[in-house]
C-alpha cells in the first residue's frame, strides 16, 4: 500500500441516536456544500402503529426525505449526495483479499466503509468485549499503518464516539462473521434478515442522469425554502398536504408521532411495560436538526429572516424534551406512575407548542422573497 495513513473527512454527527445516523450525518456534516440538502430533507418524521406492541421495533422513529424510507439502508441507497455500493461479505473468501488491504484500498479511494462485527472480539465496544457476543454495523473512516488502526465510528459507549479499532481485532471479528454466514452454518438462520454485506460509499453528487441540468441541481442542492415550506406542512398534516400519509395501516407520521409516545407512556402505566428510550432520543434528534434548521437559515439569509426569537422558543422546546428523557430513564427504573402522568402531560404540551413553533417557522418563510 501506498499511504501509511489516510482519513477522510467526518465530524461528530449532530445526530448519531442510530449508528446509521451517525455514520450519514458525519460524512455530510463535514462538508459545507452537503448541509443545504441536509436541511432541505429530514423534516417528516414516522413512528410504527401500536409502536408498544413492535417488539424489537419498539425504538422506530426516524426521518427521511421520502415516502418509502423503511428499507435497509433507504438513507444511504437513495441519497443524491452519496454513491453507494455493496459486497456479499462472503465475496472476501472468493476474491481471497485479505480484509485490512482491502479496507485501506477502499478509504484511497475515498470510500467510507459500513459492515458487521461481532462486539465480543472489539475492545472499543466496553460493555461487550471479551464478554458477549454481539453483531452490529462498524463504520470505517480512515487507517493508520504506524498504529496499525483504523477510525471508527459507532455507539461504543452508550453514546456514539469516534473511535479506533485495531487490524487484529477486524482480522479476528470478520472470520468469525465469515465463519457464522456460512449456508451451511445452523446459526445463520438467525441472522437471515441481514443482508451480509459491505457497503462502501462516497460522498459526491450521485445523480448522473440530471446533474447537469441547472434548474433540477438547484431544486436538490441548493437551499429549497419551497420543499422545506411544504415538507413542513406535511409533518403538521394540515388539509391537503396529509393525503399522502393515511395510506398506512403500519406507520404513523408527523405531528401523530406525539400520539404514539403518549400511547407507549399510557401501556408503561397500565402493564407496567419498559418504555423503549430510543424513541423518545430519535423523536429529539429530530426537534434538534429542525432547531439546526434554523440556525442555518438564519445565518444564510440574516437579511431576509429573522428567526431569532423563534430559535430561541424553539430551544427551549428541545431542552423540554431532554428533561422528558430524563424523566423516562428515570421512571423505567422505579416504575412511578406519577412519574409517567408527568410525562404524558408534557408531551401533550410540547405537542401543542410544536404545532404553534413549526406554523410560525411556515409563515416567516412564506414572506421571503427567496421562494
Amino acid at each position: 500500500m501506498k499511504n501509511e495513513s489516510c482519513i477522510l473527512p467526518v465530524v461528530y454527527p449532530p445526530i448519531n441516536g442510530y449508528p446509521h445516523k451517525g455514520a450519514l450525518f458525519s460524512m455530510l456534516m463535514a462538508r459545507e456544500e452537503c448541509k443545504p440538502w441536509v436541511f432541505n430533507n429530514f423534516i417528516q418524521v414516522y413512528t410504527l402503529k401500536d409502536l408498544c406492541n413492535k417488539g424489537v421495533r419498539t425504538g422506530t422513529v426516524d426521518f427521511f426525505y421520502n415516502l418509502y424510507g423503511d428499507w435497509t439502508h433507504f438513507y444511504l441507497k437513495s441519497n443524491p449526495w452519496i454513491k453507494f455500493s455493496s459486497m456479499p461479505y462472503d465475496f472476501l473468501k472468493l476474491i481471497k483479499t485479505d480484509i485490512i488491504d482491502f479496507i485501506k484500498t477502499c478509504i484511497n479511494k475515498n470510500l467510507y466503509l459500513f459492515f458487521d462485527i461481532d462486539m465480543y472480539y472489539i475492545s472499543a465496544y466496553k460493555m461487550h468485549y471479551n464478554k458477549t457476543h454481539f453483531l452490529h454495523e462498524i463504520f470505517i473512516y480512515g487507517y493508520d499503518d504506524d498504529k496499525k488502526i483504523f477510525y471508527m465510528g459507532d455507539n461504543t459507549t452508550g453514546k456514539y464516539t469516534l473511535d479506533q479499532v485495531t487490524y487484529d481485532e477486524i482480522i479476528t471479528s470478520t472470520n468469525v462473521i465469515l465463519d457464522l454466514y456460512r449456508d451451511d452454518n445452523e446459526d445463520a438462520e438467525l441472522y437471515k434478515y441481514k443482508e451480509k454485506a459491505i457497503y462502501m460509499m462516497c460522498v459526491t453528487k450521485n445523480v448522473e442522469r440530471n446533474w447537469q441540468d441547472p434548474s433540477f441541481s438547484k431544486d436538490i442542492f441548493e437551499v429549497n425554502i419551497k420543499k422545506i415550506i411544504n415538507d413542513l406542512k406535511e409533518y403538521l398534516l394540515l388539509d391537503n398536504y396529509a393525503e399522502g400519509y393515511r395510506y398506512s395501516n403500519y406507520y404513523v407520521f408527523g405531528i401523530d408521532c406525539y400520539n404514539e409516545l403518549m400511547k407507549f407512556v399510557r401501556s408503561a402505566i397500565e402493564n407496567g411495560q419498559h418504555v423503549d428510550r430510543r424513541a423518545f432520543y430519535s423523536f429529539i434528534e429530530h426537534k434538534k436538526l429542525m432547531l439546526l434548521r434554523m440556525e442555518f437559515l438564519n445565518d444564510k439569509y440574516n437579511d431576509k429572516y429573522d428567526l431569532n426569537q423563534l430559535i430561541e422558543r424553539y430551544s427551549n422546546l428541545v431542552n423540554e424534551f431532554n428533561i422528558i428523557l430524563s424523566s423516562v430513564l428515570k421512571a423505567n427504573m422505579i416504575k412511578d406512575n406519577d412519574l409517567w402522568e408527568k410525562i404524558n402531560v408534557k408531551l401533550k404540551e410540547c405537542k401543542e407548542e410544536d404545532i404553534v413553533l413549526m406554523n410560525e417557522f411556515i409563515r416567516i418563510l412564506s414572506q421571503s422573497e427567496i421562494l
